[in-house]
């Protein structure tokens, strides 16, 4: 028996060593960095690029990236080739954890100009660090036409490097306060591709033209972007934000005093969805007929687990831009509040969509009809959708104002939305530290994407404010709320 113990583990072992050494030459690796590679797919689920890195081999290649944790490095050593020389800025330099890398890599100091010269003289391709900031300063942008320079002299392409979800790791660089930690966040490399400086020809003064720090700044926002996964619907997209920030974390305020966390937010959008979805379609759109409030974003991620379409209804449109809308779309359901058609008096709204046969569901009415065993269910089973969808499916229609005639309907995906979100994150600093004051209205496109589900993806709080026109009102509530941020749009000026 032993003898057979002893024959498995030897199988099991040369096993290993053959996939290890498939895998280092299926990425022109060594042992040790084809072992560190599996270990971060196996701990971190790490995921490449679908963009690949440029081949080292057709010239020498500056790989720049955002220093989000300690654990970068270790990432794109297990990543790029064994011939990529890595710059460490001092902290990594005495990391213990990176102590494999510092022993079994070509290293140099991060600060040691010559020595990096000399690998890009070399024809070598090397790996630099560089602040995590979003919104570069003076200083940076001048660092970054530096390392335009720098390329343009060696000939060397630019690419940029981001390793998405290592700033969660117990390795950040960043504070708590900014990037809560997390055991074994995902991690993915997002990568922007190769840019040659040299093929815009030289400079006559040496100087690196002015707007060569904006190319360098947009190679970093690119490589950030496509470190999201954008396959993702919408729900899924929200469930991770919720394990990345905390599924207890308050996220979502309104006027009206409510406040929901990544978890409620969930399992009130599981209870609704199962009604939804018992109402209507798989893909059908039902109408929004809500104000900023809590309810309205419970409703569309609702609509979201259910697999159907939100359609977002303008109700200051006019009566006959609103029925056009529901034709357009083909809509025969309208999800509306009574308390907000009373208040914001859109009876004659109601009047006519029941006219053109589209029925009204009142969500308070619903709320009153769940039971107890739907509660339970929802809070059992809040992590997954009703209905698996996919990234291409339709998931929001939104409406134009109708000023060129009959509103145009606009279909967008949960990869467009997440994509806008995405775009916005990767150029402007936000954190978890942030709370935003949204006013804009949810059937306004900017309102729906950079100002309700980009806060939420990302893990700024929201606080929902149902009229920007309450010109009066929303300087004192701000007062009281104290957001970072105001979204504004000249539609509502």
């Amino acid at each position: 028996m032993a003898g057979l113990v002893s024959a498995l583990i030897l199988v099991a072992l040369a096993a290993g060593v053959v996939a290890l050494r498939s895998a280092a030459r299926r990425r022109d690796a060594g042992l040790l960095q084809a072992a560190g590679f599996l270990k971060l797919k196996l701990l971190f689920r790490l995921r490449l690029p679908a963009h690949p890195c440029p081949d080292p081999a057709e010239g020498p290649v500056i790989h720049l990236y955002a220093r989000q944790s300690g654990i970068d490095a270790a990432v794109l050593w297990c990543v790029l080739g064994r011939t990529c020389v890595h710059a460490l800025n001092a902290e990594d330099r005495r990391s213990l954890a990176l102590w494999a890398l510092r022993r079994f890599a070509r290293t140099v100091s991060a600060d040691d100009g010559p020595a990096i010269e000399a690998v890009l003289a070399q024809g070598g391709s090397l790996t630099l660090p560089l602040p995590p900031a979003v919104e570069p300063d003076p200083d940076t942008l001048a660092r970054y036409d530096g390392l335009a320079s720098l390329a343009h002299r060696h000939g060397a392409r630019l690419c940029a490097l981001h390793v998405s979800g290592s700033r969660f790791t117990a390795w950040s660089a960043l504070p708590r306060a900014e990037a809560p930690r997390s055991l074994l966040p995902r991690l993915a490399l997002g990568c922007s591709g190769a840019l040659d400086f040299t093929a815009s020809g030289p400079f006559d003064t040496g100087a690196s033209a002015p707007r060569d720090a904006d190319r360098v700044h947009d190679l970093l926002a690119l490589a950030r972007f496509r470190g999201n996964d954008l396959e993702r619907s919408l729900f899924l997209a929200f469930r991770d934000a919720a394990d990345r920030y905390g599924k207890s974390r308050a996220v979502l305020e309104d006027a009206l005093g409510g406040r929901l966390s990544y978890r409620k937010l969930l399992i009130g959008a599981r209870v609704l969805g199962i009604r939804f979805a018992a109402m209507s379609r798989p893909g059908e759109a039902l109408g929004i007929l809500l104000p900023n409030a809590n309810a309205v974003i419970v409703t569309l991620l609702a609509l979201q687990s259910a697999g159907r379409v939100a359609a977002m209804l303008n109700y200051t449109a006019g009566t006959a831009a609103l029925v056009s809308a529901l034709s357009t779309a083909r809509i025969r359901t309208v999800l509306a509040s009574r308390a907000f058609v009373e208040k914001a008096q859109l009876e004659p709204h109601i009047a006519a969509i029941t006219a053109a046969g589209v029925t009204i569901v009142w969500l308070e009415d619903l709320r009153e009809t769940v039971s107890l065993r739907e509660k339970l269910l929802a809070f059992l089973l809040w992590r997954r959708p009703i209905r698996p969808v996919q990234a291409s499916d339709p998931a929001v229609i939104l409406f134009t104002s109708g000023s060129e005639g009959a509103p145009k309907g606009v279909v967008l995906s949960h990869a467009n939305l997440h994509a806008n979100a995405a775009q916005a994150e990767a150029r402007i600093d936000i954190s978890v530290r942030d709370k935003l004051f949204n006013v804009l209205p949810v059937f306004h496109s900017f309102g729906l994407t950079g100002a309700a589900i980009l806060p939420l993806l990302y893990g700024v709080r929201l606080f929902l404010y149902p009229s920007p026109l309450h010109y009066r009102i929303i300087p004192s509530v701000a007062r009281e709320v104290k957001p970072h941020a105001l979204p504004i749009s000249t539609a509502f000026a």
